[in-house]
């Protein structure tokens, strides 16, 4: 059977079509079946607008010198990605109320500062440009409660530094240039811890 040459160039034509058409959608198929977690709250950094901590900030001889709170006011997009608004008001300062942006995407924390993101914490690699998980205490005792699993984390800010996470909670302990800062009170949901 003889075809003619302008029905041989619509048979290739349409052939080159259909595996374009199948190469396309395998490509677009989603294969994928854990949930998008780009929106994931760690369980050692619960971001929740709401959310609010207070620390009590002492020297190295335990003296108290300032009284802080953290609190999640509201979530705002940012460089095309969401991040929580997280203000940080001191007692001692009065009216010096200060902002930063934070997210979490799988179990790392990045802070959007001065037009860039960086990396702040790792909970699951040892990444010494950040700040990672060097060891999990059975117990922390505080003012509002013993706390088991706690992660103990070392900060990129110096190799002295260090901060303690518990589960459900967030920051319960830090030291930082020679002073502490313990958790004095939480409210993470619904929950409150005093």
């Amino acid at each position: 059977m003889y075809l003619s040459g302008s029905i041989r160039l619509y048979i290739m034509k349409a052939s080159i079509l259909f595996v374009l058409s199948i190469v396309t959608l395998i490509g677009c198929s989603d294969t994928s079946s854990s949930p998008n977690n780009s929106e994931a709250t760690s369980e050692y950094y619960p971001l929740e607008v709401g959310n609010t901590w207070k620390y009590v900030v002492l020297d190295n001889v335990g003296d108290t010198i300032d009284v802080y709170s953290l609190k999640v006011e509201a979530t705002e997009v940012l460089n095309m990605r969401k991040y929580f608004k997280i203000s940080n008001s001191s007692e001692r300062l009065k009216r010096a109320v200060t902002y930063s942006y934070q997210r979490v995407d799988k179990d790392r924390v990045y802070t959007f500062d001065n037009y860039f993101e960086n990396l702040t914490i790792d909970f699951t690699n040892s990444d010494s440009t950040a700040g990672y998980v060097y060891g999990v205490t059975d117990s922390i005792g505080t003012a509002i409660g013993t706390f088991n699993n706690v992660n103990l984390v070392k900060t990129a800010d110096s190799e002295f530094d260090s901060e303690s996470y518990a589960p459900k909670l967030g920051l319960i302990f830090r030291a930082q240039f020679g002073k502490t800062s313990e958790i004095v009170y939480a409210k993470i949901g619904d929950k409150i811890y005093k």
